[in-house]
């Protein structure tokens, strides 16, 4: 029997999203909201443990994740969601997600950039970007914007495992380095 983290098995969720996604009519939304909440579940030690909780009620999960959505979530989403706790399979969702992702990406032929900012980046300077990097890279990129104050000031690009800091921050532990070296 394949166990839970199997690949094939989130990635058949994956597929099964993607197509009911396309009769929607609403894959790249989708995929921007699986990419939301798979920081949002990657980022907190204590969401994951409470979705891997077996002991607690299901209903008690899906009443803690519609309050943890945002209101305009897609039910597509929801749905999804919802199927995954009645199975017990809370813990596949980052991997769920991923999977529609990659899925995306062969399907689109794209990148995928995670850019992360001080502020939310707007849409028209996340064409710019999602153009820069279209040029450099040769291919079609989509551009997530990720906000996390930490950055302070430029930004973070991450693009097929590689990062590129241009932050502000960076530049200060870089500067910080140099003077303790030189001293």
């Amino acid at each position: 029997m394949a166990s839970a983290q199997d690949p094939g098995i989130a990635r058949g969720y994956a597929e099964s999203l993607l197509g009911l996604a396309k009769v929607e009519g609403m894959e790249d939304r989708l995929e921007d909201e699986l990419f939301d909440l798979m920081r949002v579940v990657e980022k907190s030690y204590e969401l994951r443990e409470f979705l891997k909780n077996r002991d607690l009620d299901p209903e008690a999960k899906k009443k803690a994740l519609d309050e943890l959505l945002a209101k305009d979530t897609s039910m597509l989403l929801k749905g999804e969601l919802r199927i995954l706790i009645d199975l017990d399979r809370t813990d596949l969702i980052t991997n769920v997600a991923q999977a529609y992702i990659d899925l995306m990406k062969t399907e689109k032929n794209r990148l995928l950039a995670e850019v992360v900012t001080a502020v939310a980046m707007t849409d028209e300077v996340k064409g710019r970007v999602a153009a820069k990097l279209s040029e450099v890279t040769g291919k079609n990129v989509s551009v997530k914007n990720t906000v996390d104050k930490d950055v302070i000031g430029g930004v973070v690009v991450k693009v097929e495992g590689k990062i590129v800091d241009l932050s502000v921050k960076r530049k200060l532990v870089d500067l910080q380095r140099g003077i303790k070296a030189a001293g």
